[in-house]
């Protein structure tokens, strides 16, 4: 209880300060969609390489959203589906581990740093956690207790991780690998029911590529990613280094944007003790290959923490590091594996072992607290990005100084401006413009700015548009609320070397 309650406290601790970035908000304009309009998503959002993602990603959201547009509604969704992650996978590893094997998992689980900052948020993986959770215990009833409906369950929930992110596909390895053990008790009645149950999920992404506009687009291309002109494959160990980077605190130092530096040097004494994440997962891969506690146990848990590695080895498109976030479950099960070993081996081991647990998880814990604590003294725009309280406060402040029948008009570039868009409410007529280079008139709207720093913040003031609200954020900028200009905003002449119109790349689309 002690180390769930550790895990669940540090994800509930500051929810003004979890992450909602662009696609947090752009899931929210699809629940939008099905609230105001009635389109129900039958697919998600568009990735990074332009095809549609499953649609359970905008479904659970609305489970917050469908009642009210207020950003901490959809935070609310984010941090119950990270402690149902917590719970789930302590549970899991308590039923098959022993109690000190639920123990070690759940320390791990619920300190280590980027499982930390995904299940105190609502990006598209932390729906993964608890379902995959829940699916490794279905595999191990088939493959340890032989009990042939498990196979039916697993596939079930393998179905709904795949409507979340395409990666998870990567464990139908570990649902073979589980049949075998029990295959002398599998008919084709099991075999077709797990077909049926695992395809359920996926029928309204189904329907949607069907449709004739569509035709396969999204499948294609995906399939594409491991071959074809596009994307030519290749082997390489990205998969290892990403899982050892998930698995510590490496990488963290980005999430300070321009104040990397400053949060590196905090952090400087902490990276070294988080390596001892992904050296206790290997331990206890170790012991889970050799067969302890049993083989079915040891190799079913084992296979589930290499799947995806082995899976993705070769692989067209890039390994994005956060592609792994679905080996959360499988290294904190096998932190379970080595605790429940050594729980049963010499002293010494006993106290070696739970010792570098929870020194890692210290370590993981506090690097968690110094980012919090940086959120309230830099400017993470650039990387971790503006807190939801913030980007809240700007919402509503703007939101309550339109007119009626008026619009808000947020001076960002398009992609960053979704999220204010998703602060002010998508009831309220929005939309962005890029105040690096200039300002549209309307005498009926209200001007909401990411910052006081921009062109666009000067043309409005000389223009007369009387300051109605400010949001002062960490690192000396603000957001700014301008009413209507008295006149026409002047030409915004754009200037290099201004900070933020930088960071937008904004000359890339203003020419030279």
């Amino acid at each position: 209880m002690a180390a769930l309650a550790i895990g669940v406290g540090l994800r509930l601790w500051r929810p003004d300060l979890a992450q909602v970035n662009f696609d947090e908000s752009n899931v929210g304009s699809l629940v939008a969609a099905l609230k105001y309009e009635g389109a129900l998503p039958l697919a998600g959002t568009v990735s990074s390489y332009g095809f549609r993602a499953g649609p359970a990603w905008p479904w659970f959201a609305a489970l917050g959203l469908q009642w009210t547009d207020d950003p901490f509604a959809l935070v609310a969704v984010g941090l119950l589906a990270g402690i149902a992650g917590l719970a789930a996978t302590w549970w899991v590893a308590r039923r098959w581990l022993g109690a000190w094997g639920g123990v070690a998992a759940a320390l791990a689980h619920g300190t280590t740093f980027w499982c930390l900052l995904l299940e105190r948020g609502v990006w598209q993986p932390v729906f993964l956690q608890a379902p995959m959770a829940l699916c490794l215990d279905a595999l191990l009833r088939l493959g340890v207790n032989r009990r042939p409906w498990a196979l039916a369950v697993a596939c079930g929930w393998l179905g709904v991780l795949t409507s979340v992110h395409y990666t998870s596909v990567a464990f139908a390895l570990v649902v073979l690998i589980a049949a075998s053990f029990a295959r002398d008790v599998l008919r084709p009645i099991h075999l077709f029911a797990a077909v049926l149950v695992g395809a359920l999920p996926l029928l309204p992404f189904l329907v949607y590529e069907v449709n004739p506009s569509v035709r396969f687009h999204d499948v294609v291309a995906l399939l594409s990613m491991s071959g074809g002109a596009a994307y030519t494959p290749r082997f390489d160990f990205d998969t290892i280094s990403s899982t050892i980077q998930i698995d510590s605190t490496l990488g963290a130092a980005g999430l300070g944007g321009h104040s990397g530096a400053d949060i590196a040097a905090q952090l400087g004494r902490w990276n070294e003790l988080s390596l001892l994440g992904p050296i206790l997962a290997a331990g206890g891969l170790l012991v889970g290959l050799l067969g302890y506690p049993s083989r079915p146990v040891g190799w079913i848990i084992a296979a589930w923490l290499l799947a995806p590695i082995v899976a993705y080895l070769r692989h067209g498109a890039p390994i994005i590091f956060h592609y792994m976030f679905i080996e959360f479950v499988g290294l904190s099960v096998c932190v379970g594996l080595l605790g429940s070993w050594a729980a049963a081996s010499f002293r010494w081991i006993r106290l070696g072992t739970f010792g570098a647990i929870g020194i890692c998880a210290a370590a993981n814990a506090l690097s968690m607290l110094i980012l919090l604590h940086g959120l309230d003294s830099f400017d993470f725009s650039a990387g971790y990005g503006v807190p939801v309280g913030l980007s809240r406060a700007a919402g509503i402040a703007a939101r309550d100084a339109v007119p009626a029948g008026g619009v808000v008009l947020i001076g960002d570039d398009p992609h960053s401006g979704e999220v204010l868009r998703f602060a002010v409410g998508y009831a309220t007529p929005s939309r962005t413009f890029e105040d690096c280079l200039g300002v549209p008139y309307e005498a009926n709207a209200v001007y909401l700015l990411t910052s006081k720093l921009t062109p666009g913040a000067q043309a409005l003031e000389a223009a007369g548009a009387p300051l109605l609200a400010r949001v002062p954020r960490a690192g000396g900028d603000e957001y700014r609320v301008y009413g209507p200009p008295s006149t026409q905003p002047g030409v915004v002449a754009p200037v290099k070397g201004n900070q933020v119109c930088d960071d937008r790349a904004v000359w890339d689309a203003s020419g030279p």
